[in-house]
């Protein structure tokens, strides 16, 4: 679950109900009766806040050892386009609250995603638009209206403007410059690469059998998103269709138990998985041999002691000084 989402789509959803409401003036009015917006917001206020991929060639946490479902259920495909609006939606947030007046103050802008400090200029009570140790008012625009008021629109605004990004040739790889939300699936964009030093047939895609998600699509797609349990960090203010492919995550992964009802009292159960494999050979059938199940959250036993190691061991191999 994104706990950033969670935090701060209550903030837009609130938005859209006061523009919504009768007497809300023009500019938020507006906003609130424009249907794709209407759509999108009936989209992520059903969000449960998860991020499924939404295509059936990405990876998921719901699938299993690697092996992904053929099917993508409604509901998977329906959260995969709200997690899409809402991660294009806080980029355009980034840039229309906090870059735009930096860079009218003649100051560098920030090029990563600082959630605390969007729902500290959101969540000021009472409202004022002001930051509270900057003395910088956030939200200028439309100057005609109450403070709380120009935060809503600013937040409509970040979503409409969202929206045209996502239809347009930026994300056109991606999307195919369509405005049918439902084709916004979060795998399209949310992609991983395992890029080795050597690089090129050695990374992954394409090596060990792995295959880019799409044409001009790179990656692998995965689930997950920024801080999730199963972290996919991503740059949120950088637009378009490779935008949101990482490289960094919890290559480790590791669950370990004292006393090992499967072995023996005294033991250690243990489970993990390295997402490269345990040989770094790309000729050999054990690179990136755990990777299917790193993309699905999934583990394998892992050998306590000697005597396992011993017994499942398939070729040893000992190193000894030469004879003086």
């Amino acid at each position: 679950m994104l706990l950033d989402a969670q935090l701060l789509t209550p903030f837009l959803l609130a938005a859209f109900e006061n523009a919504a409401r009768a007497g809300a003036p023009p500019e938020l009015a507006n906003l609130a009766q424009d249907p794709a917006i209407q759509e999108a917001i009936a989209r992520l206020a059903a969000w449960d806040f998860s991020s499924p991929t939404g295509i059936p060639e990405g990876y998921d946490a719901a699938d299993v050892d690697g092996v992904r479902a053929p099917v993508v259920t409604p509901e998977e495909a329906a959260h995969s386009v709200a997690i899409t609006l809402y991660a294009s939606w806080l980029g355009h947030v980034m840039d229309d609250v906090v870059n735009d007046r930096l860079a009218a103050l003649g100051l560098p802008g920030i090029f990563f995603t600082s959630h605390n400090l969007i729902h500290q200029l959101l969540s000021e009570s009472p409202f004022t638009g002001v930051g509270p140790s900057s003395g910088v008012d956030f939200f200028p625009e439309p100057s005609a209206l109450p403070a709380a008021d120009r935060r809503d629109a600013v937040m409509l605004g970040a979503l409409h403007d969202a929206l045209d990004d996502l239809a347009s040739a930026r994300y056109a790889a991606a999307f195919g410059n369509s405005t049918n939300q439902d084709d916004y699936r979060w795998g399209k964009l949310h992609r991983v690469t395992l890029e080795h030093p050597l690089g090129g047939a050695y990374s992954i895609p394409p090596a060990a059998g792995f295959t880019d998600s799409r044409p001009q699509l790179p990656g692998l797609a995965r689930d997950g998103g920024f801080q999730t349990v199963n972290p996919g960090d991503f740059v949120v203010t950088d637009k378009g269709s490779n935008a949101f492919v990482f490289t960094a995550g919890s290559w480790q992964r590791h669950v370990m138990s004292p006393g090992d009802p499967l072995a023996r009292p005294d033991g250690v159960l243990g489970f993990a998985n390295v997402a490269g494999g345990s040989s770094g050979d790309s000729s050999s059938p054990l690179y990136a041999s755990q990777l299917g199940a790193w993309l699905t959250v999934d583990y394998h036993r892992v050998l306590m002691n000697a005597r396992d190691v011993r017994a499942a061991a398939t070729r040893v191999e000992l190193f000894e000084p030469p004879a003086p």
